[in-house]
């Protein structure tokens, strides 16, 4: 039986558009690489554009690839269409680049550093006239694409709750350390700009922020608690960078909870106040999180040749990140003893 996902992925092979992969960083090696391979005919039009001439040759010698470039004015002028994959402070003048020159995009998350910046890239490709795809996978796993279906449907009656927990010690293996440079943001920008999206999907709204709570002493954070409002729902959202959390989220409705457990994508559990607590197994052709990146990359190509919109168009993200840059103007440090007590030892010797 042949799968959505590789048929998607057929369809895409019939034309085989020149593709830029702009930044050949850990995600470039380990998603998008590894998925335009399994398209057939994209590797041979392939350009590979980092100012590390020894990752463009590492990629290039991984995956075949015979293009090669250390700049994007370079390929300005020879390509169908671009990924950005580049350090989050970099997508919006590459995007603007590629954009303005009516280069479709598909643009890794967060799709910009503000909401400001963003904004203008979407005005710029409706201008131009190009699609701009942002890569937010998350939203194609099958528990949270039913989660939006059953709240959309009111399965549950109204929202009341959303509880997201999420951590586990930071161990990407990133081609640069941007994530800790000074002044950088972090964990919100990182993995809390996928959780805030599926909140504001899931809603249909972007929520009011009540607090944000970080560790940060003016570096990138790596711990983090939100609290958010849309109408009578509650949201909160516990994330960490440096130790592994309960990884759970739940939604209570007033008919009902919808929870869940993030290690499993196709799963989810139901309760209702006068029926059994019922947990449901998705089908899901997608054996791993890959996988899900293939169908997004196979809609960016076919995107390219006029035959598909974006899976995840630019401007439906653009309330997650109105929300991520409020989360860092009012973010207070949270309640840390173990530092206040340190500190204290030091001023009391010094």
């Amino acid at each position: 039986m042949v799968s959505q996902t590789q048929t998607n992925v057929a369809n895409a092979g019939k034309s085989s558009p020149r593709i830029a992969m702009i930044g050949c960083g850990a995600i470039a090696e380990r998603y998008h690489l590894p998925g335009l391979a399994k398209v057939p005919g994209v590797i041979p039009n392939v350009v590979l554009v980092d100012r590390s001439a020894e990752r463009t040759q590492a990629m290039a010698s991984l995956f075949g690839i015979t293009r090669e470039a250390s700049d994007v004015a370079e390929v300005l002028s020879d390509i169908d269409g671009a990924i950005v994959a580049v350090p989050p402070a970099l997508h919006y003048p590459i995007c603007m680049q590629l954009l303005t020159r009516g280069i479709p995009v598909l643009c890794e998350k967060p799709l910009a550093e503000s909401p400001a910046e963003a904004r203008e890239m979407v005005e710029a490709a409706k201008q131009h006239q190009v699609a701009l795809a942002v890569n937010h996978t998350r939203r194609l796993l099958p528990a949270y694409a039913e989660i939006k279906r059953l709240l959309d449907s009111q399965a549950i009656g109204d929202i009341v709750e959303i509880r997201w927990e999420e951590g586990c010690e930071f161990s990407w293996p990133a081609a640069t350390a941007f994530q800790f440079r000074s002044g950088a943001k972090g964990l919100l920008l990182d993995t809390g700009i996928h959780s805030l999206d599926l909140i504001c999907w899931w809603l249909g709204q972007k929520p009011e922020l009540l607090s944000c709570q970080t560790d940060s002493y003016g570096g990138p954070e790596a711990l983090a608690e939100v609290e958010l409002q849309a109408g009578e729902c509650q949201v909160h959202v516990k994330l960490s960078w440096l130790s592994r959390l309960a990884n759970r989220y739940s939604i209570v409705g007033e008919r009902g909870t919808i929870s869940g457990e993030l290690d499993y994508y196709d799963r989810l559990t139901m309760t209702t106040p006068h029926g059994p607590r019922k947990e449901r197994h998705l089908r899901a052709v997608e054996k791993s999180y890959n996988d899900f990146g293939c169908r997004i990359l196979a809609n960016f190509i076919d995107g390219i040749a006029g035959r598909a919109a974006p899976l995840i168009p630019a401007e439906s993200v653009l309330p997650a990140l109105e929300v991520m840059d409020e989360c860092y103007e009012a973010a207070t440090r949270l309640e840390m003893p173990w530092v206040e007590i340190e500190e204290g030892v030091c001023d009391a010797t010094t």
